[in-house]
C-alpha cells in the first residue's frame, strides 16, 4: 500500500510557481503607506470598540450589581414578611387559646349563675315558707295569749 501511494504521487506533474512581477519602490511605498493608513484606521476602530465594550461592560456590571442589591433587598423583605407571618400565626394561636379559655370561663360563670339563681329561688321559697310558718306561729302565740288572758278575766 505504501508503494502505491508513492507511485501516484510521483505521477502528478508539478506546475511551475508563478512569480508576481516586482513592483517599483514608489508603488511599494504607496502600498505600504496605504497599509499603514488602514492599520491606523483599524487601530482606531479597535480603540472605539474597546471603549464601547468597556462602557457596556461597566453598564452590565452596574445592572448586575443593582439586580443583586434588589434581590438581596427583596430576600430581606421576604424574610421579614415570613417573620411577621410566623408572629401573626403565633398571636392567632394565643388569641384562639384565650378565646377558648374565655369561653370556658363564660360557660362556668353561666352555670354558676344558674346555680346561684336556683339557690336564690330555693332560698326565697324557704324564706317564704319560713315567713308563712312565722306568721302561723305568731297567730298561734296570739291565740294562746288570748286564751291565757280570758280565763284570768
Amino acid at each position: 500500500m505504501g508503494t502505491a501511494k508513492k507511485r501516484k504521487v510521483a505521477k502528478i506533474k508539478r506546475q511551475p510557481v508563478k512569480r508576481k512581477p516586482v513592483k517599483s519602490a514608489r508603488a511599494a511605498a504607496e502600498d505600504f503607506a496605504g497599509l499603514l493608513e488602514e492599520l491606523e484606521a483599524a487601530r482606531g476602530e479597535l480603540a472605539r470598540i474597546a471603549t464601547d465594550e468597556n462602557h457596556w461592560r461597566r453598564d452590565l456590571d452596574a445592572r448586575i450589581s443593582a439586580q443583586s442589591a434588589a434581590e438581596e433587598r427583596l430576600r430581606g423583605e421576604l424574610e421579614a414578611v415570613r417573620v411577621d407571618l410566623r408572629t401573626a400565626l403565633a398571636e392567632l394561636e394565643i388569641a384562639r387559646a384565650n378565646e377558648k379559655r374565655a369561653e370556658q370561663r363564660f360557660i362556668t360563670a353561666t352555670r354558676e349563675l344558674a346555680e346561684a339563681r336556683e339557690g336564690e329561688r330555693r332560698a326565697e321559697h324557704a324564706s317564704d315558707a319560713a315567713q308563712e310558718e312565722l306568721h302561723q306561729l305568731r297567730n298561734q302565740v296570739q291565740s294562746l295569749m288570748l286564751r291565757i288572758k280570758e280565763p284570768l278575766s
